[in-house]
């Protein structure tokens, strides 16, 4: 494939990721915004209500690894355009719901698909990005890993400049034993 191909190719990747993400992304302001016409037509007492926004939430939360397992299974592609599918099958069932048990119901198909499309997006533009590329699309899919140094370091009383210099090299809180941290935070005291 051509370099130019391969540049065009990721683009329509990327701007497909980030349709779909807009999409699952934008459904949780419309459903706020649709809940009121939704409680007075639909007669939706406050569990009802509150089960419509924690299904998606629940159900987008406990299958998010099973949506990134299909999508190494299966392909991203494949496992994005499902998820997309499903979630827009699961809309359209909202849109269509008699009663409040199918809103719930379809709510949690909605964050199925919206977990399959969220893992299956992310490693699509993952896998689109060649590999010289693929380091600034990582960093702008995850967060950054650095702690604030009051997190992650503390001075100990020195003797010499020496001393002083390498009790301010960063210290990871996995790494280092309790025992032998020498700060005097309030909250490490507590430990």
């Amino acid at each position: 494939m051509a370099p130019s191909d391969t540049k065009s190719d990721l683009k329509l990747v990327l701007i497909a990721c980030c349709l779909a993400m807009l999409a699952v992304g934008d459904n949780s302001t419309a459903i706020m915004a649709a809940l009121p016409a939704m409680t007075g037509e639909l007669k939706l007492g406050a569990a009802e209500v509150e089960w419509v926004v924690n299904a998606y939430l629940l159900t987008a939360a406990i299958f998010i690894v099973v949506g990134g397992d299909a999508a190494d299974q299966a392909g991203a592609r494949r496992s994005s355009i499902a998820g997309i599918a499903l979630f827009a099958l699961a809309s359209l069932l909202i849109a269509l719901a008699p009663s409040g048990v199918v809103v719930v119901g379809a709510r949690a198909l909605q964050g199925l698909g919206a977990a399959f499309a969220v893992a299956g997006t992310l490693a699509a533009g993952s896998e689109a990005a060649p590999a010289a590329r693929r380091p600034s699309w990582s960093a702008a899919t995850r967060g950054s890993t650095r702690r604030p140094r009051s997190m992650t370091s503390c001075r100990s009383a020195a003797s010499s400049p020496a001393d002083s210099a390498k009790s301010m090299v960063p210290r990871r809180w996995t790494t280092t034993p309790i025992s032998s941290r020498s700060c005097s935070s309030p909250n490490l005291d507590r430990v």
